[in-house]
């Protein structure tokens, strides 16, 4: 684009400059970024505006898991909730099935396990351990226990010590714990206004970088007042179909999961004009949160079959560029043009560098930096463009490692339901056989997604749709090397349509029943908060080994 979508000035390098823009937020995890989209002064609006209250919405997921962040956060993250008896509180974590029923050995276990006379108080999450806001402590099998932080443990101590003595006795042995377990929650405070203006501008920031004109968008985007409006059309994805229900069954089983994603695309209505046309994007967070985002109700621009991102969250280790300098000169296409980084942005990132380094000696960003080197004596630590463009390479190519071949996933998790289904028709076959988390047969003994794949041989009409809804993702193509048919993948039904019986529907355009739709979000909930639980498990054994 030569304009930015909020204002509509056309880029120059005097008062509209380009600006680095985050499609998915980068607090959230965020690694896609563009620079022809959004100038620097909207950019900067829209990130206190927009931002900042959709990342709230978010902390106690992005600080609780181990994500990616372009910048570095100096201080402990932490996080405040609220340690929950059993006894009180518990949601079904499926969406399928009857409210589970709690019996007393669910009692006698969080008894025994997560100290459940404690009633429910505030907690702070930092560090992967759990502890109360306010130190306390509780006798039990003849010892008393005292839970907090480890510097306010010392002094609550011996505070209590001697009121211990009177009424527990001198004998009593006391122990100190700053780590609580048990079921914690979080605060997920939604305000919806906000959180659809932060969907409606990362699908704006989406639609832009593939060329869509902000006169493109009029649903989102008030182009007279230049801002991103506040009412959003938007649609909650439910899965409808057979595919994607046994796909959301089991996702936190596939790989990549949790995962970023975005698909953007053209809709004609069945029942309406050809030409008229809707444009949408599907935002998909942290595989949990997925909506449906309207741009335009009668979109005339070219058809956009389907085109996606898709990035994992979780942060990797770096990859250490080695640039061979002899031969980099000769090659130098060979790393910049992968990389989609371009001259200007090497410059931009030299001029950035140059403003930040001369700002601390009151110097012209025209002036050379030789002549600095010679003023100042730390030549060491000033980079040239050559050592800002190895690090353009070095930021750039640790961004890439998080994006993963969408297509190939979704390909992937297909024929995994498809050789599930057929694994299940023989499913006694493997009762007694023991699978790994990962194995395609270890949803075997999984109750509600045995009975997901039972419906699929119901009847003759089930078996068609199952076949149906298989058929959306794959054609016979004629080989006339091999004068052979053969199978071809196509992704672009994958969340846009779907077969009931002999009726294709399409997902923007249906709503789900308000009460399914909630045992389907909490469930989805849930299924992120267990795999954020069981991570930081991990995360806290290597610590302590």
């Amino acid at each position: 684009m030569e304009q930015c979508y909020l204002c509509g000035k056309e880029f120059n390098e005097n008062d509209v400059k380009k600006h680095a823009e985050h499609i998915i937020q980068q607090a959230i995890g965020g690694t896609l970024t563009v620079n022809d989209v959004l100038c620097s002064k909207c950019g900067g609006k829209l990130g206190e505006e927009i931002d900042k209250p959709f990342n709230d919405i978010f902390s106690g997921i992005s600080t609780r898991l181990d994500i990616k962040k372009d910048r570095k956060n100096k201080k402990n993250s932490s996080i405040k909730g609220r340690f929950v008896n059993l006894k009180y509180k518990f949601k079904a974590l499926n969406f399928f099935d009857e409210k589970y029923n709690l019996t007393l050995k669910d009692y006698q276990y969080q008894f025994n396990e997560f100290c459940n006379e404690i009633k429910e108080i505030d907690v702070v999450w930092q560090n992967l351990k759990i502890y109360p806001l306010k130190p306390f402590y509780r006798y039990i099998n003849n010892r008393v226990e005292i839970y907090g932080q480890k510097k306010n443990i010392k002094t609550f101590r011996k505070k209590i010590e001697k009121e211990i003595k009177e009424q527990y006795g001198q004998d009593i042995n006391i122990y100190e714990c700053n780590d609580l377990v048990g079921l914690v929650e979080f605060p997920f405070e939604m305000d919806d206004e906000k959180f659809k203006r932060g969907l409606a501008k990362i699908a704006i920031g989406f639609a832009s970088s593939l060329g869509i004109k902000r006169t493109e968008m009029p649903l989102v985007l008030d182009t007279k007042k230049n801002k991103i409006k506040d009412k959003i059309n938007s649609l909650p994805f439910y899965p409808f179909g057979i595919f994607d229900k046994l796909i959301e069954l089991q996702k936190n089983k596939f790989e990549h999961y949790p995962f970023h994603n975005l698909i953007l695309f053209t809709l004609s209505h069945p029942t309406e004009s050809y030409d008229k046309k809707k444009l949408i994007c599907y935002i998909e967070l942290f595989s949990t949160f997925q909506w449906y985002i309207v741009l335009n109700n009668n979109y005339s621009g070219k058809s956009i079959p389907y085109e996606y991102y898709a990035q994992e969250i979780l942060k990797k280790d770096n990859y250490k560029v080695e640039i061979n300098w002899r031969r980099y000169y000769k090659e130098r296409k060979l790393y910049l043009d992968p990389l989609n980084i371009t001259e200007e942005d090497i410059e931009r990132k030299y001029s950035s560098y140059k403003r930040k380094l001369f700002s601390k000696f009151k110097w012209s960003t025209n002036s050379d930096i030789s002549l600095l080197k010679e003023k100042y004596d730390f030549s060491k630590n000033i980079k040239n463009r050559w050592n800002i463009e190895a690090d353009l390479i070095q930021e750039k190519t640790n961004k890439q490692r998080y994006r993963f071949d969408f297509e190939e996933y979704v390909n992937s998790i297909i024929k995994t339901i498809i050789n599930q289904s057929l694994i299940n028709k023989s499913k006694d076959s493997f009762k007694n056989i023991k699978y790994d988390s990962n194995h395609i047969a270890s949803f075997i003994g999984n109750k509600t997604i045995e009975l997901e794949y039972d419906k699929i041989w119901d009847d003759i009409d089930s078996m068609i749709n199952f076949k149906n809804n298989m058929g959306l993702f794959f054609k016979r193509k004629y080989n006339e090397k091999y004068d052979e048919f053969d199978e071809e993948f196509i992704i672009n039904s994958y969340r846009t349509a779907f077969y009931n019986k002999e009726h294709l529907l399409f997902y923007p355009l249906l709503k789900a029943d308000s009460k399914d739709l909630k045992k389907y979000q909490y469930m989805k909930f849930y299924m992120l908060e267990d795999f954020i639980q069981q991570e930081n498990f991990k995360r806290k054994f290597l610590n302590d080994k």
